[in-house]
């Protein structure tokens, strides 16, 4: 179970960083290609840090769900909700910071 949870947030972000290297390649957006950036960066530093990349993938999914909130109705529901990716970043930010507080 141990290595469980200290793979299974690496693993999401990879995953997460090749869904939007895909969704890139089809559509040319930019904003696609930094959280693609992102979402892989922030996984190969928090590899060793699991504190920081838990912090880093939390603050990006605030910052992704402040930038939806604006364009689509606010309520509490889309913050929680949001999008389903988001939902993602903020799993893979608590799981980081689960293991980074057992690693102590």
């Amino acid at each position: 179970m141990k290595k469980f949870i200290y793979f299974l947030p690496r693993v999401l972000g990879i995953i997460l960083g090749v869904y939007h290297l895909i969704l890139f390649i089809g559509s040319f957006r930019f904003d696609f290609i930094l959280t693609t950036f992102f979402a892989l960066a922030s996984t190969i530093f928090a590899w060793n840090k699991p504190k920081i990349g838990g912090i880093a993938f939390f603050g990006f999914w605030f910052f992704y769900t402040i930038k939806l909130g604006f364009v689509s109705k606010w309520n509490f529901t889309f913050m929680l909700k949001g999008e389903p990716f988001l939902v993602v970043f903020l799993i893979i930010g608590i799981l980081f910071l689960i293991e980074g507080f057992r690693k102590k």
